[in-house]
């Protein structure tokens, strides 16, 4: 219904006014004197324009802002309304032309009236409008009563028998017109913002309503016609400016408060009101007192006056009350918070502190503030306060903490939120929240202290020595030495005995380290059983400290259960120079010395060398570039040959070690010694191993026809035995190949038995059950045990080079007593390492293991060792002679033919 009203009554408004205009128009023109001017002209010409210059004010306050375009709708409404009066006046009857004119002109006042108390607001504020309603009617009062007491009444008493117009028909336009000037003029002055277009329209429209009046009351009074046009001219000018103000408001921006502007209107009705008085004091004394004019424009005022200074008290009133509200509220705040309010002016004097927080500072209003604040902060107190009055803009904050004393003498940790509010009139000084933050500042430094210590041994942790490393090495230039630690064989004790033990352990570690370190050195727990020092020393001095720790380390630590366990420390040693340039590479390069400790034996000392840079650059190449090496072709397999000797001393290849090549087309010829360890870190050993037996499976059927006999070992890794692929991948390749099980040969060191020997006697059980052999190498090297060769599922034992082999050439002693013991238990034993002719013929004197070493073949590719097998031999024989014999054959059939 709304939407319906507001798209259709505004057309049939517009109609209906038109309609009336044209009328106007007909009816005057039918009625036009002969050689002179109708006396309805000026109305008709008035009526003409407003209804044209109604539509256009209709379309553009269309395009108004939308808080505005109520009130522009509302103006052009009123122009419409001033073409319908005029338009009427000629119409109706001459004993009412003079009323209807009157009346309408005086409602497009009240209409424009309510237009410019409308326009400071966003919606309709009927308070508002009551008020500005008063305001007007006090100030045009006021006017009226000056302007007739000055000159109207005897104007009016000495041309009374001239006008035509009843007064009735005659002031009420005048009156009115009067009183929208007063309300105008109060609602513009009385604005901070919309300031200059309030005052802009209410100017147009003050010219229009007063053209109009113009127009009527020339008219009315039977002025010359040319007199009453010439207003018509001015109506219509005026209302084109009223056009331009209201196309203008299309580009107003949204309402704002405009600071610093002078609210006038306080002047204007002290003004207006001494005015009055004045006026009817002069008019009393010249005798006027029973003019009735006088005496209802006088009431008039009284009312209007009455009624606003009523308003305002009632403003007043509500003000203190919401004021009180608000101070309730903001005392409740006050009483329930834990923070203290206190506001200071520029000289730092208390201006108001707050008496019912949580606790107060032993501060009184006139007092000084410094007076609470600890010595020991006010100079820094004042500064930071200075410097924050002097370079901030008004309304800025900033924060810092002091200490300070509260009322019941005690001293707080507090931090201040300080806030700029010297030009806020109703405050015009500094606030200050102070917050204690004791409690805070307690947890602020716990965290701190957690931030960079470790909380097992209170030493200081990864962070804090980096901090100080760079702080003292970095920046100081001083001489220093980064000592790295690690505890030898400590998860043991974690394992067997349990973490809680293991951390008794890392204290005293940490007890012992502080025991011997100066308090210029900086310990620190890296992590897990890893320790730091910065020694502030020569290197003379931190190898000395170094050696001096690895002895007390490897000290037996006392756990109070009488039982003590034994952890031993490698230590790795880097100083700070001219190649060092930053701490992280100072800990690298200790932890590179620390692996150098680790990897020449544990308990003991080293020196970082710049050539530890070197192998290890090599070692993360070796592990980059071994990853699809296999499928890249770069490995090879090399074949070493195992012996038996005859009783006459021939030797015969029984079976053949499997060795594994690398060549890089970058790194060159790679060692086993190098890339196998890269391949178990890398965790490359599985696939390598299955490629080996692989590669050794096919080169078997290869060799099928030439030494069924022939057997092949391939060294494997304890740690592919913890899981069922190894033997199913086995199993599968000699299935594909067709290799009998008995010709491989799995090889496995005895250092690998150290740990979970069950589940390895388990799956090399398994293996066995294949028909697969299993040979125990380097026996002798690792954990050496009786006991272990009649447990382990082995058919093989291969008695380590050391064992064979003494430095004078000789053989060692107890070579021939695991040979016998070999015998005994029904295995094969295999010599390795027989290097020279002399260990040859006291192994095989008394003795017929197998033998395997350099003296009697290297490891040899495959072509090589295979024409050194007896098979390739016999071969080579029978191509030899298969042509001799068919020759034969041939000469003996020839020899019969003859015969």
């Amino acid at each position: 219904m709304g939407r319906l009203a507001k798209n259709h009554i505004p057309p049939l408004v517009v109609g209906v006014v038109w309609a009336a205009v044209f009328f106007s128009v007909s009816y005057t023109g039918r009625h036009m004197p002969e050689g002179g001017v109708h006396r309805n002209t000026p109305l008709v010409l008035a009526g003409l324009g407003a209804a044209g210059a109604g539509v256009l004010a209709w379309r553009f306050a269309a395009r108004a802002p939308k808080e505005k375009r109520a009130t522009y709708y509302w103006i052009a409404g009123t122009v419409h309304l001033i073409a319908l009066t005029f338009a009427l006046t000629t119409l109706v009857p001459t004993e009412w032309s003079y009323r209807v004119g009157a009346f309408g002109i005086t409602l497009s006042a009240a209409a424009f009236a309510l237009a410019l108390m409308r326009l400071p607001d966003d919606s309709w504020d009927l308070a508002a409008h009551v008020r500005r309603g008063l305001d007007g009617l006090f100030i045009g009062a006021s006017v009226v009563l000056l302007v007739w007491l000055v000159f109207g009444r005897d104007f009016y008493y000495s041309n009374a028998g001239d006008l035509t117009p009843t007064p009735i028909e005659l002031f009420p336009p005048l009156i009115a017109e009067t009183l929208l000037f007063g309300i105008g003029i109060g609602t513009t002055l009385r604005l901070r913002r919309w300031r200059k277009l309030h005052a802009w329209t209410m100017a147009a429209v003050m010219a229009v309503q007063v053209c109009a009046v113009g127009v009527l009351t020339t008219w009315q009074l039977h002025r010359a016609t040319s007199f009453s046009i010439w207003w018509s001219v001015a109506f219509a000018g005026f209302l084109g400016a009223l056009l331009l103000v209201t196309a203008a408001a299309r580009g107003a921006r949204p309402a704002r408060d405009e600071e610093g502007k002078p609210v006038w209107h306080y002047g204007v009705y002290g003004f207006a009101a001494g005015a009055d008085v004045l006026v009817l004091l002069v008019h009393t004394l010249s005798g006027g007192v029973n003019d009735l004019p006088v005496i209802a424009l006088a009431c008039a005022c009284a009312v209007g006056l009455g009624a606003r200074l009523l308003l305002t008290y009632l403003d007043v009133k509500r003000l203190v009350a919401e004021a009180e509200s608000r101070e309730e509220h903001l005392a409740a705040i006050v009483d329930a918070s834990s923070d203290a309010v206190v506001i200071i002016d520029e000289d730092f004097a208390v201006l108001w502190v707050s008496e019912s927080s949580a606790w107060t500072p032993d501060v009184s209003a006139g007092g000084s503030l410094f007076s609470a604040i600890s010595f020991s902060d006010r100079s820094f107190t004042q500064q930071r306060l200075r410097e924050f009055l002097a370079e901030t803009k008004p309304g800025a904050r900033c924060s810092f903490s002091f200490r300070l004393e509260d009322r019941e003498g005690r001293m707080r940790r507090v931090e201040v939120t300080v806030t700029d509010r010297r030009r806020q009139r109703s405050l015009s000084g500094i606030v200050l929240r102070l917050v204690d933050v004791a409690e805070r500042h307690q947890l602020e430094m716990e965290l701190a202290r957690l931030a960079y210590s470790d909380p097992l041994t209170g030493l200081a942790n990864r962070r804090a020595l980096l901090s100080r490393l760079e702080e003292v090495a970095f920046s100081s230039g001083e001489e220093v030495t980064l000592m790295l630690l690690d505890l030898d064989g400590f998860k043991n004790v974690n394992d067997t005995r349990g973490h809680d033990k293991g951390d008794e352990i890392l204290v005293e570690v940490s007890q012992r380290i502080a025991d011997c370190l100066r308090p210029t050195d900086v310990a620190a727990r890296l992590g897990g059983d890893e320790f730091a020092v910065m020694l502030r020393a020569t290197w003379a001095e931190s190898r000395d400290l170094a050696e001096l720790l690895v002895e007390h380390l490897g000290e037996p630590y006392d756990l109070g259960d009488s039982q003590v366990e034994f952890v031993t420390a490698s230590v790795g040693l880097a100083p700070v120079d001219e190649s060092v340039a930053n701490p992280q590479t100072l800990l690298r390069n200790a932890d590179l010395a620390l692996r150098a400790a680790k990897q020449s034996g544990k308990n003991r000392c080293a020196t970082y060398d710049a050539s530890f840079d070197e192998r290890v650059q090599r070692h993360n190449d070796i592990m980059k570039k071994l990853r699809g090496a296999i499928h890249r072709g770069e490995l090879d397999v090399v074949y070493q040959p195992i012996f038996s000797r005859t009783e006459d001393g021939d030797l015969n290849v029984e079976g053949a070690e499997a060795l594994v090549r690398w060549r890089h087309p970058e790194l060159g010829s790679v060692s086993p010694a190098e890339f196998i360890p890269a391949a178990s870190e890398a965790g490359l050993t599985h696939d390598l191993a299955v490629w080996m037996v692989g590669r050794v499976a096919r080169q078997l059927s290869q060799w099928r026809e030439l030494a069924p006999a022939l057997w092949i070992s391939v060294n494997v890794s304890v740690k592919e035995l913890h899981t069922y692929r190894f033997a199913q991948a086995v199993s599968e390749l000699l299935i594909e190949h067709g290799i009998r099980p008995n010709r491989l040969v799995i090889e496995v060191t005895e250092h690998d038995f150290s740990t979970q020997v069950a589940t390895l006697i388990a799956q090399l059980s398994a293996l066995r059950g294949t028909g697969v052999s299993i040979a125990l190498d380097d026996f002798g090297a690792g954990y050496s045990s009786l006991n272990q060769l009649d447990r382990l599922p082995i058919d093989i034992v291969k008695i380590d080079r050391d064992l064979v082999a003494k430095d004078d050439g000789g053989l060692g002693d107890l070579a021939p007593v695991i040979i016998d013991l070999g015998d005994r238990l029904g295995l094969t034993v295999i010599a390795e390492g027989v290097e020279t002719s002399r260990q040859l013929e006291l192994i095989t004197a008394r003795h017929s293991p197998l033998l395997q070493g350099y003296l009697l073949a290297k490891p040899m590719g495959a072509s090589e060792f295979e024409a050194g097998l007896p098979g390739k031999d016999a071969q080579r024989a029978t191509e030899r002679s298969a042509p001799r014999a068919a020759a034969e054959i041939e000469a003996g059939e020839a020899a019969g033919t003859r015969v």
